[in-house]
């Protein structure tokens, strides 16, 4: 199931579908077509084709490194982002936190909304058991 060709077919679509429509289909299209991320465009589109043809462990490999050709000026960005705001995943989704709230989720605090409206400076760790 891990390399399904339906499945993969279909999170292709779906891939392409999501950002056309979060970015537009002019934009999407500018994206790809750009002279500087045509040899990515071609692998991650040849990718796509190999598993629609029935050949998707190789078609993954291609359409992987298509990928990292077509988004890899946007990896180190988002990297950063996301060890920026770490604490904020650990807090939100650890098991005791949940717990402390019991089944009134309306009256747990979130932890960005603390941050978003200055009321605690990004970067402190937020102690939700005391």
């Amino acid at each position: 199931m891990f390399f399904d060709g339906g499945l993969l077919a279909l999170g292709n679509i779906l891939f392409i579908a999501g950002l056309t429509l979060i970015i537009g289909p002019q934009k999407t299209f500018y994206f790809f077509a750009r002279k500087n991320k045509m040899r990515g465009t071609a692998c991650f589109f040849g990718g796509i084709l190999l598993v629609f043809f029935k050949r998707p462990f190789i078609g993954m490999l291609i359409e992987t490194f298509g990928f990292l050709n077509l988004f890899g000026s946007v990896s180190p960005s988002a990297f950063g982002l996301l060890l920026a705001y770490a604490h904020l995943i650990v807090v939100t989704s650890s098991p005791l936190s949940s717990l402390s709230y019991g089944n009134y989720p309306s009256l747990a605090i979130s932890s960005t909304s603390l941050i978003s409206e200055q009321l605690v400076p990004p970067g402190t760790p937020l102690l939700l058991n005391r």
